[in-house]
């Protein structure tokens, strides 16, 4: 498979339910287990569960890391797959596993400068698809990448780019 997906296959004869989520997980499934029960869906919020609570460790993910990293989720026993997973659930339990796994291995004819030129071209050519597409801006979040796409974005339509910054006092 490829692409963006999740699957949820349940198999009333066998008495099982296959759970698989893409390589960035990008339609999540959220479940909960509750003794020989599975509940689930697309939210944290949207599994069916008698007795929702808080996940006090999940409050400190967030404030601290900004996100609430998978497995978990804000909700205490909800559990959200993590990309390139699956979970199999039957009468022995639940196991999960991952499918996919990247790969990091060193390119023997990487040249630099062939990958520098490449990524402007490949920049130039998003920004410049942007552009065409009307009116544009840029958000400036005070990284290299974004001002990377801001100063492109001024390159391409030959006039000062437009860009928007959020800033707060504390």
């Amino acid at each position: 498979l490829g692409g963006h997906f999740s699957i949820v296959h349940i198999n009333l004869h066998n008495f099982r339910a296959l759970f698989i989520t893409d390589r960035f997980a990008v339609f999540p499934i959220c479940y909960a287990i509750e003794g020989d029960r599975i509940a689930f869906g697309d939210r944290a919020d949207a599994v069916p569960v008698p007795n929702r609570h808080i996940d006090p460790q999940s409050i400190y993910h967030y404030v601290y890391f900004h996100v609430v990293p998978a497995p978990r989720t804000i909700f205490r026993d909800v559990w959200r797959m993590e990309a390139a997973t699956q979970v199999q659930f039957d009468a022995g339990g639940f196991q999960t596993s991952r499918w996919w796994r990247p790969v990091f291995a060193a390119d023997a004819g990487f040249r630099r400068r062939d990958a520098a030129e490449e990524l402007r071209r490949l920049l130039r050519a998003s920004v410049n698809g942007a552009v065409r597409s009307g009116n544009v801006g840029a958000y400036l979040s005070g990284g290299t990448d974004s001002s990377t796409v801001a100063g492109m974005l001024g390159n391409v339509s030959g006039k000062p780019a437009r860009t928007y910054s959020i800033g707060f006092g504390a």
